[in-house]
């Protein structure tokens, strides 16, 4: 069981979905934290919004892991899955279960088999199912088999999927895009008026974790070609060390600055003080950070993979360029590209397509059909 999860996070929300009804929601996620979409995005931003009452049960194999004092956590026991069992019992007294990760979905379906009943499940798949390695996409294939509903974070993460998938369950399949905190976004903006500074050397900044995936190693090989630019990395991973030798051995140490995984208001502060948002993804589901970005108002430069061409065809002034092609990034990471740089509509752009609130929304609507149809 320790290969296969180390944390399960499960959320009993009492979710007020307006003045006059409210749901109770089980969310299962495998992650806490600032850069956990599952977490921020949906439990904390029905919580900040007070839409909802939680009740919050960390199980984690991660002993040395913190989380919030207001959590009840069950850390490093072999007892954990004992636990998650009996909370799951609770959990089906409510209306939905709302599952985030495939690798704890497989783990609920397998143990709800010793439960009388299993409540509606709606399963969240948050990235491009194409990518994934073998294990992952057989869980996800259960998933998708044993759930009510399914959703999809964008159309290119839809179109991933197997076209016989697809015309098997595509009756339970729905897209709904992820969505940015324009709030919080705005509300940083306010308390950061005049209070922050461009940095006087053009530097340039990414934001995702240190995996083969994000592709950090071709923002530090167009480093080489201008000595004149700076790069912020912001998150951690397993190719930390490997980045770091390699910036150490091209001799560009000096010029890249590596954060680690900070606050989301700390990327914000270090995001504003640069001159040029970057993303070299292979693969995404849909980038909330250059979402983020954009929303700041910051040129934003992405690789030209389906969901950065899903965000450009919706905004204005996003420009997406060959991943494979070194060259074709350099006119970006200049002053001359900045000063060019016009924000056009992009604010309003986003809170119409990718908000936080027309996410929820969406998600809203299939909650209350998925307990339609538990009572039906």
């Amino acid at each position: 069981m320790y290969s296969i999860i180390t944390t399960v996070v499960l959320y009993a929300e009492v979710s007020y979905i307006n003045s006059n009804s409210e749901m109770r929601i089980a969310t299962i996620v495998n992650s806490i934290g600032d850069t956990s979409m599952p977490y921020n995005e949906f439990v904390m931003y029905r919580n900040s919004e007070e839409l909802l009452k939680c009740k919050q049960l960390v199980i984690s194999f991660k002993g040395e892991q913190e989380y919030e004092e207001d959590l009840v956590t069950v850390k490093g026991s072999n007892n954990s899955i004992i636990t998650f069992f009996r909370n799951l019992r609770l959990l089906n007294e409510g209306d939905i279960v709302h599952i985030h990760n495939s690798h704890v979905g497989v783990l609920y379906f397998f143990l709800s088999l010793f439960l009388r009943q299993r409540n509606r499940v709606l399963f969240t798949i948050h990235s491009m199912f194409e990518r994934y390695t073998v294990k992952v996409k057989l869980f996800t294939l259960l998933c998708i088999a044993l759930s009510d509903e399914i959703t999809l974070v964008s159309k290119a993460a839809y179109l991933s999927l197997p076209q016989i998938i697809k015309n098997i369950f595509n009756k339970k399949i729905t897209i709904i895009t992820n969505g940015v905190n324009c709030k919080k976004i705005e509300s940083f903006i306010n308390n950061m008026l005049n209070k922050s500074k461009k940095h006087d050397n053009f530097t340039v900044v990414c934001v995702g974790r240190l995996v083969k995936e994000k592709n950090q190693k071709l923002l530090l090989k167009i480093l080489l070609r201008l000595p004149d630019v700076q790069l912020k990395i912001i998150g951690n991973g397993y190719l930390y060390n490997e980045l770091i030798n390699y910036c150490c051995e091209k001799k560009i140490a000096n010029r890249v600055c590596f954060l680690g995984e900070i606050s989301r208001e700390d990327v914000y502060k270090e995001i504003i003080k640069c001159h040029l948002f970057v993303s070299t993804s292979t693969y995404e589901g849909l980038p909330i950070a250059v979402l983020e970005a954009l929303y700041l108002g910051m040129p934003a430069v992405l690789s030209d993979i389906a969901p950065h061409v899903e965000i450009k065809e919706k905004l204005d002034n996003v420009d997406v360029v060959d991943i494979d092609t070194i060259d074709n990034w350099l006119p970006y990471f200049s002053f001359s590209y900045i000063n060019s740089y016009e924000e056009l509509n992009n604010i309003f752009l986003i809170k119409k397509c990718f908000s936080l609130d027309k996410m929820h929304d969406e998600y809203n609507k299939l909650y209350f059909r998925l307990r339609r149809s538990n009572y039906g």
